[in-house]
């Protein structure tokens, strides 16, 4: 009983204790993002249809940060980009439509890279602008 009793504070704890900082960006209609330190995913929104925001997230990828982009998964209101950066760690970009003109951006990177997440998501917004 012991053993379980700690394991449902320790967890309690974990999970209290998470952190989950919000992002000042470049995105004129939602200038808020958010970066959970626990998970590793840096979203944020933009109003743009999701053919433009695709567009401008490979362009983004391959071009601004010399990624390698090495597979996508389109679904129904929904992108998956795959990505590998220097070193092989791996960029996962989903894209979601939410509606209304809006477009999240939920971006994954395997070392926990605030900074790069955030060059990554102005890259994206300054190429949209190619496209509006």
């Amino acid at each position: 009983m012991k053993k379980i009793f700690c394991l449902l504070i320790a967890s309690a704890s974990v999970l209290m204790c998470s952190c989950v900082t919000k992002v000042l960006v470049d995105s004129p209609e939602s200038p808020m993002a958010t970066y959970d330190d626990i998970t590793h995913e840096f979203q944020g929104r933009v109003k743009a249809s999701l053919s433009n925001v695709f567009k401008a997230t490979n362009i983004a990828l391959e071009r601004d940060l010399g990624f390698f982009r090495c597979g996508q998964i389109p679904k129904s209101g929904q992108w998956l980009i795959y990505a590998r950066a220097k070193r092989d760690i791996q960029m996962v970009v989903d894209l979601k439509d939410e509606g209304n003109g809006f477009v999240s951006i939920t971006l994954s990177y395997g070392e926990d890279d605030l900074m790069l997440c955030q060059k990554l998501f102005k890259a994206i917004v300054n190429n949209l602008k190619n496209y509006q």
